[in-house]
């Protein structure tokens, strides 16, 4: 989770660049089905993620963008 938490997303016309701690990553828009956001709840707490579903089936969670139950971009997830 650290680096779904710490990493950077750069949108650039031709592809997603997905940058952590440990990995960088670039998914050319072509290959993009579509973009999700996801809630999840667990004993812990409830928080979101943003996936991206390739065409190919593939989903990637895409970094810097996982918050928790706490942040207001949380607020649309079921508890």
């Amino acid at each position: 989770m650290v680096n779904q938490a710490t990493g950077a997303t750069l949108l650039t016309p031709e592809c997603m660049e997905f940058r952590t701690s440990f990995r960088r990553r670039s998914v050319p828009w072509s290959e993009v089905a579509r973009v999700e956001k996801r809630c999840r709840t667990r004993r812990s707490g409830t928080w979101s993620e943003v996936r991206v579903l390739r065409v190919q089936g593939r989903v990637l969670t895409v970094p810097g963008a996982f918050t928790a139950r706490d942040d207001p971009a949380v607020q649309g997830c079921r508890v």
